[in-house]
């Protein structure tokens, strides 16, 4: 047993990380804590890959690293986005749909970028496979799988990863409440 006062917390978990858009940073008391994984849901059209792509640009240009995994649309898609919404500083975009992949990709952008922190979003948790079946199949485990992967690999890195998740047109969550409990923050738009 250990007494919580003499638990020692790295430095790096005691810093804030802004995005730049400032109701997202107060709705998150400063900015985003390395370690963690968060949440971003709402229905069909609320706006959430356009905040998340207007978010990454923006975390680029306060100096950090931005991975945008973009399941939901192509690449040619996103640089639509990207030209409507004026951006003026960009981010890395992949399409990578195993977990495994998605954090060797973000490993290889922090060991370029050592001094950076590092910003991983993901358009959408649905769409992203844990690999348990080599055929790709996804089932009703596989987000919890995966955000069980991310979560880890969060708390290994100090690495920041939003992830988007959908409801239905009835306002009702999309996946286990499981899923939930595993993340840092959830912001429903």
């Amino acid at each position: 047993m250990t007494n919580i006062l003499n638990v020692n917390v790295p430095a790096k978990l005691r810093e804030r990380h802004k995005t730049g858009i400032e109701f997202l940073d107060k709705a998150n008391a400063g900015g985003f804590v390395p370690s963690s994984l968060n949440m971003f849901t709402g229905s069909p059209g609320a706006g959430k890959t356009t905040l998340m792509l207007s978010a990454a640009d923006s975390i680029t240009g306060l100096g950090n690293i931005c991975l945008f995994n973009s399941l939901e649309m192509k690449d040619v898609q996103v640089k639509v986005y990207a030209d409507r919404l004026k951006m003026k500083h960009g981010f890395e975009l992949c399409a990578l749909r195993l977990t495994k992949d998605l954090i060797k990709k973000g490993n290889q952008l922090m060991a370029k970028n050592p001094n950076k922190q590092l910003f991983v979003i993901i358009d959408s948790l649905p769409e992203m496979d844990c690999g348990q079946y080599k055929d790709g199949t996804i089932n009703s485990k596989t987000p919890g799988r995966v955000v069980d992967m991310l979560k880890t690999w969060c708390e290994e890195t100090f690495a920041i990863v939003i992830m988007i998740n959908h409801v239905t047109k009835g306002g009702q969550f999309v996946g286990k409440n499981s899923v939930k409990h595993a993340i840092d923050a959830h912001f429903d738009l």
